[in-house]
């Protein structure tokens, strides 16, 4: 829309009104951007003396991952770690994980131990009740979870540890690299930088961490409602999990990972630090094989990650739709406004490159930002939908119904 004055073409106050907004969000986007690449440290490979060094107990979730056991478990046992166990549960597995494991746990000289989970109780996720079994057995000081799906560099145990140290993290998180292969992992996937890097508020877990001050003045249920991990790899001081009360807090969680961060959260201005890293020099994941696996997938975490709260749903969704998708769409459609609709259009393409570039993810993905997020936005409501109905989210072969367990 537009009006004409003197042979000018001028948008109208609504245009004017959506690109001021369009522009107030890509400003704050990428001022957060900037600031939490300098927050988010990057964790590099690191010597430590040996009597500095906590025994930690490496704990792996399984639950049919033939395909991806054996690079997992030979990585792990390739540590440069003096003190640590290996851990890995066989979640009632249907195909040939607990072979596979045994395979290499046969040539571990003990290191690697092999544990048969038992049947799963009502009202647990799958993930939960494995974790939980783990951390039963486990005897380390330290409990590091990480995923079947992830692969260690030799160094990682003791950088993350060395890290962990010292941060004083009572939970410190660690984010893999993310490999994608497939096209539906390359356009969905590589959209979890513009959320962990773009939205989230490390700026202010950082100040809060460092000044009794600062924590005071935070709401202690806005901790709660935007504490933030990776359950890709959550390493955790023994009486921090105690503390929080461990899996069996957010047991019936379908993203424990997020559950179990938001209670450390909670406790920040009792002490406690949740620390978020840059792991990509030291762990790389595929978290999906296929578009299957990735529409499966994040339909299982798309609304619970927002607890029972439509309202926030919305509210991302509606930016999401509006600042990040609807500007290539206008690209196309728009008569007039253009010159700010490219700018729009650079701007979100600059960080997707500057994700990509400092994360090493896929350039292709970054390309492909408005087929991802498109694709990204239908897999939400299909999730909204699902959890919200009766039918449930399917995950492993098993059903969840969407329940939460109290934040604190």
């Amino acid at each position: 829309m537009a009006t004409e004055e003197s042979g000018v073409r001028k948008m109208s106050p609504v245009s004017t009104i959506y690109h001021d907004f369009i522009a107030t969000v890509l400003v704050a986007t990428w001022a957060n951007t900037l600031l939490n690449l300098l927050i988010v440290r990057r964790i590099r490979p690191s010597r430590t003396r040996e009597s500095d060094l906590p025994f930690v107990s490496v704990l792996i979730p399984a639950r049919n991952e033939e395909r991806r056991i054996v690079p997992c478990l030979t990585s792990l046992l390739e540590q440069n770690y003096p003190h640590y166990e290996i851990l890995m549960l066989d979640d009632n597995s249907e195909d040939a994980t607990r072979r596979c494991a045994e395979a290499i746990a046969s040539r571990s000289s003990g290191h690697l131990r092999i544990i048969s989970g038992s049947s799963l109780p009502e009202g647990w996720t799958g993930k939960s009740w494995a974790c939980h079994q783990l951390a039963r057995e486990a005897t380390g000081s330290f409990l590091l979870f990480t995923d079947a799906d992830t692969v260690h560099e030799p160094a990682m145990l003791e950088a993350a540890m060395a890290f962990a140290l010292h941060q004083k993290a009572s939970l410190l998180s660690i984010w893999p690299r993310q490999v994608t292969h497939s096209l539906g992992e390359k356009c969905v996937n590589t959209l979890l930088y513009l959320l962990g890097i773009g939205f989230f508020p490390h700026l202010l877990f950082w100040a809060a961490q460092r000044s009794e001050h600062v924590a005071a003045l935070i709401p202690n249920a806005l901790f709660q409602r935007i504490g933030g991990a990776n359950g890709q790899l959550l390493l955790f001081t023994r009486d921090a999990y105690v503390v929080i009360g461990g899996h069996a807090a957010v047991r019936a969680h379908l993203v424990e990972d997020v559950a179990l961060a938001r209670r450390i959260a909670a406790r920040i201005p009792a002490g406690y630090r949740l620390i978020n890293a840059d792991g990509t020099l030291l762990v790389r994941c595929r978290m999906y094989e296929s578009f299957d696996e990735v529409w499966e997938g994040f339909t299982k975490n798309g609304r619970a990650v927002f607890e029972e709260s439509i309202f926030l749903f919305l509210v991302f969704g509606t930016i999401l739709f509006t600042a990040f998708f609807l500007p290539f769409v206008l690209l196309i459609a728009l008569q007039t406004g253009r010159a700010a609709t490219v700018a729009e259009v650079l701007a979100i393409y600059g960080l997707r490159m500057l994700y990509a570039a400092r994360y090493r993810s896929s350039w292709l993905g970054a390309a492909l930002h408005p087929i991802g997020l498109m694709f990204a936005m239908l897999i939400g409501l299909n999730s909204w939908r699902r959890s919200a109905g009766s039918v449930g989210v399917r995950w492993k072969g098993r059903t969840y119904k969407v329940a939460h367990s109290s934040s604190t």
